[in-house]
């Protein structure tokens, strides 16, 4: 039997970074850097163990479709966190979750992969600074001068003119001043603003140390966009969450988990936990004494995708036992089993499995008798012992 590779080898050497707007599949087929070459080593191996039906996942690893590559990514993480001693079918029939989970032929549970991505219109935003940065750094020589710039204003109907942008750039640096002596404790970029039609751009310059050798594949523009404002995190993922809550598959009575595949950087331990189990609300008694902090507390709202409700006093969404979530580092591939963390839902209809999954860290339901019970951290609490979640 032949074992297809996903990814061979690069044919040529390609040494420099991925383009901004550039399919992040092109790492893995064009790349020679050395963490490159481990991630692709890591990415073939864990394929050649993969139960893939018609190629249908390693078509999604190749794919110059951002969200079909990382979603693919994601799936094959989490099969290398199944463990061994049972067998997951991948898409095994309509109505099944994307891995059914077999043990001495009995059907045991489901696991469905779900990936969150960056919120929309900060893609967006990176994807339009990435534009013109990858022209920039495609036409200019990075020489005396780096740049950094932001986006005021670009009308969705327009196409910023790119070239005349460049000769504009051109001009610019060619005006700055060659010999500089710089007082870090007083120093002021200079700058300049690029407007045509509706399109306008605020630009800063940074000198390079003067005792840098040039480099043909260096990038003139050295920062990314800034981007910001309310995160969202955990109301985007309580949305996919609800999305791919159970209803839609054929459980067979087993239990059934949810494993969120973390590609939104905003997607933090603390988004995760208030989209579960309901945002964190102070309460502060109203009275005459005086408040202290041990006059304090602190609960869950009823926003969670686990919890109780007036609609559910039973518990919400029984039918997902846990959800799962973990970041795949594919260059560093014995990082693969010391990423995922597991959170229990408390009101669950049956329990998930606890050989199913490798997991650092679950978050689980702990009874403490006389009708008493908690979500406690086990065996503790993240970062307690050193490690970071998700890095």
């Amino acid at each position: 039997m032949t074992i297809k590779l996903v990814f061979p080898e690069p044919e040529h050497p390609r040494l420099s970074p991925l383009g901004n707007t550039e399919p992040g599949a092109n790492w893995y087929l064009q790349s020679t850097r050395d963490e490159a070459r481990l991630a692709r080593q890591a990415v073939n191996s864990s394929y050649a163990r993969f139960p893939d039906k018609g190629d249908a996942l390693l078509d999604k690893l190749r794919s110059p479709n951002e969200i079909f590559h990382t979603q693919a990514l994601d799936e094959l993480g989490v099969h290398e966190l199944i463990n061994r001693n049972v067998v997951a079918k991948y898409e095994e029939r309509l109505g099944s979750p994307d891995f059914s989970i077999y043990r001495d032929g009995t059907y045991v549970c489901g696991i469905e992969v779900a990936s969150i991505l960056l919120r929309d219109d900060w893609a967006a935003e990176q994807y339009k600074h990435g534009r013109i940065a990858d022209k920039l750094n495609a036409e200019l020589l990075l020489d005396r001068w780096f740049l950094s710039f932001e986006i005021v204003s670009w009308p969705s109907n327009r196409e910023p003119p790119l070239g005349r942008l460049v000769d504009w750039v051109r001009t610019e640096l060619a005006r700055l001043p060659t010999d500089l002596a710089i007082d870090p404790q007083h120093y002021t970029p200079p700058e300049a603003t690029y407007r045509s039609k509706g399109v306008e751009l605020r630009f800063q310059f940074f000198p390079r140390k003067t005792d840098a050798p040039e480099r043909p594949d260096g990038r003139i523009v050295g920062t990314g966009p800034m981007i910001g404002g309310f995160v969202d995190s955990k109301v985007r993922l309580r949305d996919r969450l609800r999305k791919k809550g159970g209803s839609r598959y054929d459980l067979q009575g087993a239990p059934f988990a949810i494993f969120i595949g973390l590609q939104d950087p905003f997607c933090t331990l603390d988004q995760i936990i208030d989209a579960l189990y309901g945002t964190e609300q102070i309460v502060v008694p109203i009275g005459p004494r005086p408040i202290s902090d041990e006059s304090i507390t602190f609960r869950r709202a009823s926003d969670g995708f686990f919890g109780l409700s007036k609609e559910r006093p039973e518990g919400k969404n029984r039918r997902v036992s846990a959800i799962f979530a973990g970041r795949f580092a594919w260059h560093r591939p014995e990082s693969l089993r010391s990423n995922a963390i597991r959170f229990d839902n408390p009101f669950a209809s049956t329990p998930f499995p606890s050989d199913i999954i490798s997991v650092e860290h679950t978050f689980s339901k702990v009874d403490h008798g006389s009708n008493s019970s908690s979500m406690e951290w086990m065996p503790n609490t993240p970062l307690q012992d050193g490690t970071r979640p998700f890095s």
